[in-house]
């Protein structure tokens, strides 16, 4: 796996700006064994190559969403056939907008999960409340402040807060397991604590919602989900 991984990244490395770097966090599920990491796309590198980006926080863009909506399904306020509305909105001047800068008006959360609209996210998070979303992010394995909600506020929702890979991955992780926590970890003698911190049902809910699978919520988890996020000028990538 390791191999691979860096086979993949010198292919991407070759073609991209040579001020742009990569960084892989690749986790087994059943064991939560981390079975490929790499912390930049050339440790030669004088500038920063021995910068190990997997653990440095960077904004994950708009990466955190699913954990928005896992909130909202958890605490019964959002389904994924709700109703949330795509529209302009506008919070003490900050006017947040989609990166294609239109509107789409009503749709399905489903539909905004999936297509990753911005103001939905913003508008469900605020009539929720932060706190529900903040404690959501710290049971599924994200090193996100207890400050979050005040010093951060929504624009948490959009990249507005710094995670690291690692984090980010054993994050996602948590989803992917049916909602149970394992801490990642580099040796197999560690010793593993399994804590269930999300309802299946509610990581079913968003597998389906992320794939497009819009009408059926009570099957078999889908093989494939991804998930991207894109930071403030395009300034990091991030897909999980």
């Amino acid at each position: 796996a390791q191999s691979i991984a860096e086979a993949l990244v010198a292919r991407h490395a070759a073609v991209l700006p040579g001020e742009l770097d990569i960084a892989i966090v690749l986790v087994e599920l059943e064991t939560s064994a981390v079975r490929a990491l790499i912390g930049s796309s050339d440790w030669a590198d004088l500038r920063d190559g021995q910068i190990n980006g997997a653990t440095i926080p960077r904004s994950p863009g708009w990466a955190l969403k699913p954990f928005v909506y896992a909130a909202a399904f958890e605490a019964r306020r959002l389904a994924p056939e709700s109703i949330v509305d795509d529209a302009p909105l506008d919070m003490d001047g900050w006017r947040p907008r989609n990166i294609d800068r239109v509107w789409m008006g009503q749709m399905t959360a489903a539909e905004a999960l999936a297509l990753s609209r911005n103001t939905p996210a913003l508008r469900i998070a605020r009539d929720m409340g932060l706190a529900p979303t903040v404690a959501m992010l710290r049971r599924c394995g994200l090193d996100v402040s207890s400050m979050a909600e005040t010093r951060d506020g929504l624009s948490m929702v959009v990249g507005g807060v710094s995670v690291s890979p690692w984090n980010l991955a054993e994050a996602y992780a948590t989803l992917a397991r049916g909602g149970v926590h394992m801490p990642l970890r580099l040796l197999d003698g560690e010793r593993q604590v399994r804590r269930r911190v999300v309802s299946q049902q509610t990581c079913v809910a968003l597998e389906h919602c992320l794939t497009g699978d819009f009408d059926d919520t009570s099957s078999i988890l889908p093989f494939l989900v991804a998930k991207t996020g894109t930071s403030s000028g395009h300034r990091d990538a991030v897909a999980a």
